[in-house]
């Protein structure tokens, strides 16, 4: 038996110290990763019995979006990841049994979706509310002709634009992310801000896509992404979302708010339009103070079933809606419910991720496209809901963000 003296029992109790130290920092980091992670993005699994309203929502009506959905996987690389939706091989098979369903039998769909898919609530931490906002798809009035009516530039996308779509082939922590610009001695900038192209950074480079008569009018189709036009000989067009300028996008309702135009419980479309209809010496200068701009391309007319959405389908109206792709991927179902924008009431539905939006960022948010019309515009101008999204994702994967 050793007996520990003197400087070995001093050297004894130091390496002691040392592995209780070395353990306890290992915990500490250990510690810290977890309160991480659960601060991150997460997916709690949920039974169709615990979706309320589930059982009353007529799930058939969101086949035709679901279908676009089947129709753009089918035509991509099985092998192809989706983010927390696994592979597109993951997919084929669900698209495939759809065929063998009765699409207008609300009860063979529901059955399908349950069999085939399990719901997953999405947070944020302890967070589990998400925000809903609404677009719609306007109406501006255009000319091909510039006239002292029509002087307002619908611009398309220059030739120098340069999009990455996805940064996430250069670094998987930015999947998901994009950015625009333009190479300038050989380095990635953002092109010309939304003040340049008001002070007319664009002029004489042949960029006008059409004219239209109304600075406001144009500001929405910007907001909303794409539009309808009704021609000076009474024919309707529609153009749609081309690109963006690459600058980070500032709300102007918050900006007006800031100026004390209205409290911030009252900002809305209607409450955007309505002040700047009564100050049109401010409306350039409030409007470059969002620096993002976006251009336009003109539709097919195999497109013009509506509005196009980022994943290159037309848009369904009240069952599609505008994501956040780190997050929620392109092309899956997701089941919300939410505060109705406008009647003192609960709204659940199915609905598919089918766009994009520069103010559309985080795991809980999320922008129902609405249609075209006044009540769409009425809808989408009020609403800024409080609600909860849950994904539905093939049910034999284990995702994980």
């Amino acid at each position: 038996m050793q007996i520990l003296t003197g400087h070995l029992l001093q050297r004894a109790q130091k390496k002691t110290l040392n592995i209780f130290c070395l353990f306890s920092v290992a915990l500490f980091i250990a510690s810290c990763e977890d309160e991480e992670a659960k601060k991150g993005p997460q997916l709690e699994e949920k039974s169709f019995t615990e979706l309320k309203g589930w059982t009353s929502d007529s799930q058939e009506k969101t086949l035709p979006a679901f279908k676009k959905t089947c129709a753009i996987y089918q035509r991509r690389d099985p092998k192809k990841t989706i983010g927390i939706g696994g592979t597109i091989s993951d997919w084929i098979p669900i698209c495939n049994k759809l065929k063998e369903i009765d699409t207008t039998d609300v009860a063979q769909v529901r059955i399908f979706f349950e069999e085939h898919f399990k719901a997953y609530q999405l947070k944020e931490g302890k967070e589990n509310k998400a925000l809903f906002t609404g677009y719609y798809e306007p109406e501006i009035n255009g000319s091909f002709e510039q006239t002292s009516q029509f002087n307002v530039p619908v611009y398309k996308k220059p030739s120098d634009l340069v999009i990455a779509e996805d940064l996430g082939i250069f670094n998987p922590a930015l999947k998901g992310r994009r950015v625009a610009g333009r190479v300038k001695d050989g380095r990635l900038i953002p092109h010309d801000s939304h003040a340049q192209i008001l002070r007319g950074s664009l002029n004489n480079q042949n960029l006008e896509l059409l004219w239209t008569d109304n600075r406001i009018d144009h500001f929405f189709a910007q907001v909303q992404g794409s539009t309808k036009v009704r021609m000076t000989d009474g024919s309707i067009i529609r153009i749609g979302y081309a690109g963006v300028n690459g600058h980070p996008y500032v709300s102007i309702g918050k900006v007006l708010v800031q100026k004390g135009a209205f409290p911030l419980k009252q900002a809305s479309m209607q409450s955007i339009r309505t002040w700047f209809e009564k100050n049109p010496d401010q409306i350039e200068s409030v409007l470059g103070e969002n620096p993002s701009f976006v251009f336009f391309r003109m539709l097919e007319k195999s497109e013009e079933d509506g509005p196009q959405g980022s994943m290159g389908v037309a848009l369904v109206p009240r069952r599609t809606i505008a994501v956040d792709p780190k997050y929620t991927p392109l092309g899956v179902p997701v089941w919300i419910d939410f505060d109705h924008p406008t009647q003192d009431k609960r709204s659940q539905r199915l609905v598919v991720a089918h766009d994009t939006g520069g103010a559309i960022k985080g795991v809980l948010r999320a922008d129902m496209f609405w249609g075209s019309g006044k009540k769409a515009t009425d809808y989408a101008g009020k609403m800024k809901s409080s609600g909860t999204m849950y994904v539905l994702l093939p049910a034999h994967i284990k995702p994980s963000f």
